[in-house]
Formats: C-alpha cells, sequence, structure tokens
C-alpha cells in the first residue's frame, strides 16, 4: 500500500479527453533494477494506492501485479479517464494492460478475503449510498470485474 500509484494512470488534462500520465516514474525507478520490468516479487499480486480521485482496476497480461487506485473518496480534483485506453497506453515499460476498470463516480473500497474462492480477494467498488458499481476477483497477480464498463 503507498500513495502514488506506481502501475496505474492519471488523467492529464492538458491532451484530453485521451491524456494519460503514466504511473510514478521516481517510484518505477527505484524499484526496477531490484526486480526489472516485473518491478515487485512474484508473492505481491496488488499494489492498492489513492492520490488519483478515481476508481481504478488495472491488470496486466505481463507479469507486473495489479494496481489498485481507491481514490474516489475524496474531493473531485482530477478529470475521468477514458473507459477504453488509447492503443500502446502503458504505465511503466515494458507492462501491457490486459484490462482496465475506472469511474469517477464518488464512493468507496472493499477488500476482502473470499474463503469460498479459494483464497481469492473480493473487490468492490461502491457509491456512497453503498451500491456496488462493479465487483472482481483478484488471484495471483490477475483481477476480473464485473461489470467492465463503469459508468
Amino acid at each position: 500500500m503507498n500513495h502514488h500509484p506506481i502501475l496505474a494512470f492519471a488523467p492529464d488534462s492538458r491532451t484530453q479527453p485521451t491524456g494519460l500520465y503514466p504511473g510514478n516514474e521516481s517510484l518505477q525507478s527505484v524499484l526496477q533494477p531490484i526486480n526489472a520490468e516485473m518491478l515487485f516479487p512474484k508473492n505481491v499480486d496488488a499494489l492498492v494506492s489513492g492520490h488519483v480521485h478515481l476508481v481504478e482496476i488495472v491488470s496486466y497480461a505481463t507479469p507486473q501485479p495489479t494496481q489498485i487506485v481507491s481514490g474516489n473518496g475524496g474531493s473531485w480534483a482530477d478529470m475521468p479517464l477514458p473507459h477504453d485506453l488509447p492503443p500502446g497506453a502503458t504505465p511503466a515499460p515494458g507492462a501491457v494492460v490486459e484490462s482496465f476498470v475506472t469511474t469517477d463516480r464518488y464512493g468507496y473500497m472493499t477488500l476482502e478475503r473470499d474463503a469460498e474462492a479459494g483464497g481469492a480477494w473480493r473487490i468492490e467498488a461502491r457509491d456512497r449510498e453503498g451500491r456496488v458499481i462493479t465487483t472482481c476477483s483478484l488471484r495471483d497477480r490477475k483481477t476480473r470485474c464485473i461489470p467492465e464498463a463503469l459508468p
């Protein structure tokens, strides 16, 4: 858990509607010499952070861990991210995004171990009234969310 997302995006208001900043390059530069493009040891399945005032759940086709951003509980300081990433968009060198879920709806997120799912993590993003926006399952660095396309 850390404040600045390492493997997620932030909106770049100068180049909207699809402008993106990559993950935190300073933190990536410190991690890269230790674990190369994976950035993290194999026993790290997910990263949880805030800073960006949105929800983001980014899972990779490459071996990087899922990045979870739970930043929609504070002020609305950021523009929404595009629901469909531009071709080739990556938060870090060598990271290939497999699935990307985002919303700027105000709310919160919960993570809990799902004993019935063999120890996978259940992630729920909820709005401020407690209604589920999306439900995700995290296992072995991979995350699957239903629905993937969020308002």
